[in-house]
């Protein structure tokens, strides 16, 4: 899975895209660095609407359009193994997609029953786009929600030894494809399909990351590996 991410760089990397459309986007003065973006919360993306580039905030946790209410279950991941079978991404998953720019993310290694968590980033630290689905809720009173979930999938050799899962990472040149609501099934699995080849570097981080509250640069500081200490005689 992936439940938190890390976004720091006040750069778009759409803005070329964007800015070619005509569209308007979120301006530097929109943007506030967030080292533990959780679910639940407004997350920045980009996403094409009636031929349309819109970049904007849209609630962590995908609300499915056929919800009956609020209250329904939400989804922060969406598995891309057998994603076109689920009736809550399918639809979004074929005609809603979207790209969410990230600077890392966060996944907790299970070692002794014990949880660690570990900052994973490019090799270079650069950012990059995940890539996610959204979709609209309508409320009876005619209120809309806009919502997304992240796509995962099975982790490659460079981050499998702390989780098994990793999210999908969208390559700039496929940017325009990605976010093409006319591609097929097969046009869509190629392009997740070169997240297999990512590289990824990473670091254990403190606990403090566990409290959705917490932010700050120090959040992704390494910290030195606990010791794990043999028992003693007489433990």
């Amino acid at each position: 899975m992936c439940g938190r991410f890390v976004r720091f760089t006040k750069e778009s990397l759409f803005a070329d895209l964007i800015l070619r459309d005509g569209s308007s986007f979120l301006e530097e003065e929109h943007f506030a660095a967030r080292y533990n973006i959780s679910p639940g919360t407004p997350v920045e993306i980009l996403r094409k609407d009636s031929g349309n580039y819109y970049n904007d905030f849209v609630l962590w946790g995908l609300l499915p359009s056929w919800s009956k209410d609020a209250l329904q279950k939400r989804y922060s991941n969406a598995r891309l193994e057998g994603i076109e079978e689920k009736p809550s991404f399918r639809g979004p998953y074929l005609r809603r997609r979207c790209l969410i720019q990230a600077d890392g993310y966060y996944e907790w290694m299970t070692k002794n029953k014990k949880k660690f968590p570990y900052f994973i980033h490019t090799p270079e630290q650069t950012p990059f786009a995940l890539g996610g689905l959204w979709d609209i809720w309508m409320g009876k009173d005619g209120s809309e929600e806009y919502t997304l979930a992240l796509i995962t999938m099975q982790a490659n050799k460079s981050v499998s030894y702390i989780h098994d899962r990793m999210p999908v990472v969208i390559p700039k040149e496929h940017y325009v494809s990605w976010l093409d609501s006319s591609l097929s099934s097969r046009e869509i699995q190629k392009i997740t399909e070169l997240s297999h080849s990512n590289i990824w570097n990473s670091h254990q981080v403190g606990q403090e990351v566990n409290h959705s509250s917490a932010d700050g640069a120090h959040l992704i500081q390494t910290v030195e590996p606990e010791i794990e200490k043999e028992p003693g005689l007489f433990d």
